[in-house]
Order: structure tokens, then C-alpha cells, then sequence
């Protein structure tokens, strides 16, 4: 409690990301927040060499990763993270399958608009 003023009030708010998710969430979805996070950068990593193109996602991830050290999100920046995450992910699942995958989509895109 922190008195404010002539009243009491009470600071729900941690100093940084992962604490405030094990205060409001608990012990094991702290544990799985940075558990995910930290599969996002490893899957990033290692496919580093292929998706040299889209390593400002990676590096993006690791800013907003530090940044949370010090912070807790914002509900402007948090979306974005969470899709640059998911970005990662589904470009490092199946390597080739992806660009497989992609190439298809631009040629039809491409076929379509023709």
C-alpha cells in the first residue's frame, strides 16, 4: 500500500514485463511467457542464414525482449510483438515448405491479377 495524498492506495504494478505476468498470472504462465519467447529467438536463430531478409524481426523480438526487463507492455506495442513472433515461427517451421509455400501464393497472386 502507498498512501497518496490523505488515502491508501494500492500498486498493482510491477517494474518489469515478466514479473507483472507472474503477479497477475502466476508462477507457471511467467514460466511459459518466457519460455515462449526465448523458442521464438532459438527457432529465429537457427534458421538465421535462410531469412537473412527478415532478421529485423528477429532483432525486433530481442528490443522488445530487453525492453520488457525494464517496462511492462503497452497495449500499442504488445500486438505487433506477438505477430512479429508468429512471423518467425511460421517462416522457421518448415524452412523450404514455407518458401515453397510463398512462391505458390505470389505466383497466383501474380496469375490473378494479370
Amino acid at each position: 500500500m502507498v498512501r497518496l495524498g490523505i488515502n491508501w492506495n494500492i500498486v498493482d504494478k510491477a517494474h518489469c514485463e515478466i514479473l507483472q505476468v507472474a503477479v497477475s498470472s502466476g508462477i507457471p504462465a511467467a514460466i511459459a511467457f518466457v519460455g515462449t519467447q526465448v523458442s521464438t529467438v532459438v527457432h529465429g536463430i537457427r534458421h538465421f542464414e535462410k531469412w537473412a531478409p527478415w532478421t529485423p524481426l528477429l532483432f525486433s523480438i530481442g528490443a522488445y525482449m530487453i525492453a520488457a526487463l525494464w517496462n511492462i507492455s503497452s497495449v500499442n506495442v504488445a500486438p505487433v510483438f506477438w505477430i512479429f513472433c508468429g512471423m518467425v515461427l511460421a517462416m522457421t517451421r518448415d524452412g523450404e515448405d514455407v518458401v515453397k509455400g510463398m512462391d505458390e501464393t505470389l505466383k497466383d497472386t501474380q496469375s490473378f491479377l494479370k
